[in-house]
């Protein structure tokens, strides 16, 4: 069932100056560490609000997680619209890294997401970004009763399903700007121009 998105809440932003060093965060207002993988990752939770119309409160960064015996702090979690923030209600998983950082890489690379994804049982969807390369995986039950991971073009925006998310309308694309260029599909109008999927219109079922 889709529903009618919210305008997302304002954020209370810490009183002052921002500390040196600091960059304050577009889900929560916190001040956390600037540095170039941070620059990534407050792109997408802009993206996450703005393009693909999540509810701020139904986002999360540093999530932490349980897997196995470690406890890894996920970049930033989407969780079922309206539940309460626990791994067990994960929708979809976002690992953001620094520019260059290689898709491959057998620790920061997208084997990670997997990884977290398996953790979380009722994740359906994975995000992997270094600013650069964007990977997204469904993650679907096995007939053995394992799970297995698929590389697709999208991950679904709020209200959207997935087959909706690989086949971009044409009323869906809008100029790509700085916020959106990075996180929507790219495509090339018949003008040239580069133009980035847009969240879908969402309109309440009766």
């Amino acid at each position: 069932m889709s529903r009618t998105p919210r305008q997302a809440p304002l954020v209370q932003m810490p009183v002052g100056s921002v500390p040196e060093g600091n960059i304050v965060d577009f889900l929560t207002g916190k001040f956390f560490n600037d540095t170039p993988e941070e620059y990534v990752r407050q792109n997408i939770e802009k993206a996450l609000v703005r393009q693909y119309r999540y509810e701020r409160e139904d986002c999360e960064p540093e999530f932490r997680i349980k897997a196995g015996s470690s406890k890894p702090r996920v970049d930033v979690v989407v969780f079922e619209a309206g539940k309460a923030h626990l791994q067990e209600n994960a929708y979809i998983l976002v690992e953001t890294k620094k520019a260059k950082t290689s898709p491959n890489d057998k620790k920061e690379g997208v084997d990670q997401l997997k990884s977290y994804m398996a953790a979380c049982l009722n994740a359906t969807y994975g995000l992997w970004t270094n600013g650069d390369d964007r990977i997204c995986l469904a993650k679907r039950a096995s007939s053995s009763g394992d799970f297995a991971f698929e590389e697709i073009i999208e991950i679904p925006a709020a209200g959207q399903s997935e087959e909706e998310a690989q086949r971009p309308r044409r009323k869906d694309l809008k100029p790509a700007t700085a916020d959106n260029l990075l996180f929507g599909i790219t495509s090339v109008s018949w003008t040239g121009s580069i133009y980035a999927t847009a969240a879908p219109s969402i309109v309440a079922s009766s």
